[in-house]
């Protein structure tokens, strides 16, 4: 139980990283919107980068319906 909860801490830390990172780049494509919460901005990268939930869970460690709760 640990373990997934590492897992997941690091998932969340890596996705803010890259929001924190992402707000820096001119590309405003890349930037969040202001009214998107969290798991939109997740949602619209991911997508952008043609990653399925799946795909994007499997690279995090985490299981699909963690990713389906952040979406």
């Amino acid at each position: 139980m640990a373990g997934k909860k590492v897992k997941i801490i690091n998932f969340v830390k890596t996705i803010f990283q890259q929001i924190i990172s992402d707000m820096y780049i001119i590309d405003s494509s890349k930037t969040p919107k202001p009214s998107e919460t969290v798991g939109e901005y997740l949602r619209r990268l991911r997508e952008s980068a043609n990653i399925s939930q799946q795909d994007l869970a499997e690279a995090a460690g985490i299981h699909l319906s963690v990713m389906y709760q952040f979406e």
